[in-house]
């Protein structure tokens, strides 16, 4: 079976509406540089981004619970960090609510894509930034390696195209889309959000007073030798006297999640939110190994 593109937002939206024909299309990534409306933008992203583990599935009103409680330790000019913040949506919550309680943040979010590119007319080729190809159209036929085999057709042409298609991530004629929510967008131009392309597993040398990862350092989703790589880069990236705010989503929608400030060479636990984080034993594991030093 073949998946096929369309180019109307209005259409998608109708069809996203209808179970069974919303399996059949996705809006095209040259129209997601025009959708204005944030829902149909957002379950835009949420269908074309195939292939990444964590995913962008994400929805409004995810933290509130936690966004209510951080204001109890967030401070004006302190510098926050989001990671993994997926469309943005929650990331954007965040920021409004400080900015109702007058609370003036350096703000940063981050993904680790935030951005595709496309290139091409009849055959277009979307590809991320580091110029691996995540999905090929024809006219209206999608080609993605990523679908189900429901649709064995455009997966196998998806696998037949991507071997001779070779991305030249430098050409004049690509076109950037952001993944972020238009809103989102329009902060990062105003400069009152500094958006960054941002992996856990391979950190930045920048420093954060308040650091939160929900939904990414899942164990559902890395091994443990993983999600301690990117504690480590978490932990080395939170300020002397910083907070790490930790967890994931249950399938009911309940935020489990821990609440750790840095001292010294170590995470202590501050605060725990309905159980607290599955990875608490690897942040310990982590506390003990900071506090032994070097061996």
């Amino acid at each position: 079976m073949l998946k096929f593109i369309i180019s109307e937002s209005k259409l998608f939206s109708r069809l996203t509406q209808t179970p069974l024909l919303s399996h059949f299309f996705m809006l095209s990534a040259k129209s997601l540089t025009s959708v204005k409306d944030p829902k149909i933008f957002n379950e835009a992203i949420r269908k074309l981004r195939y292939g990444d583990v964590t995913g962008k599935e994400t929805f409004n009103g995810r933290f509130i619970d936690l966004d209510n409680d951080a204001l109890n330790y967030l401070k004006g000019g302190m510098s926050v960090h989001d990671v993994g913040c997926s469309t943005g949506v929650t990331s954007l919550e965040l920021y409004e609510t400080c900015e109702k309680n007058n609370l003036k943040l350096r703000y940063h979010i981050s993904d680790k894509f935030t951005s595709l590119f496309f290139s091409g007319k009849f055959l277009t080729t979307v590809f991320d930034k580091d110029g691996k190809i995540r999905q090929i159209y024809f006219l209206n036929v999608l080609f993605d390696k990523h679908l189900s085999l429901a649709f064995f057709a455009s997966k196998f042409l998806s696998i037949f195209f991507s071997r001779t298609i070779i991305m030249d991530v430098n050409k004049k004629n690509i076109t950037k889309i952001s993944l972020l929510d238009p809103k989102v967008q329009a902060l990062e131009k105003e400069g009152k959000v500094t958006v960054l392309d941002y992996d856990v597993f391979e950190g930045n040398n920048e420093k954060y007073d308040f650091i939160r990862c929900m939904n990414v350092l899942n164990k559902s989703y890395f091994s443990d030798d993983q999600i301690k790589l990117g504690l480590e880069n978490l932990f080395k990236s939170a300020k002397e006297n910083g907070y790490l705010l930790i967890g994931r989503t249950n399938k009911h929608y309940v935020n489990r999640a821990s609440l750790y400030k840095k001292n010294s060479n170590s995470f202590t636990l501050i605060k725990t939110y309905n159980g607290g984080s599955e990875v608490d034993d690897l942040l310990l594991m982590l506390s003990k190994k900071k506090l032994a030093g070097p061996s």
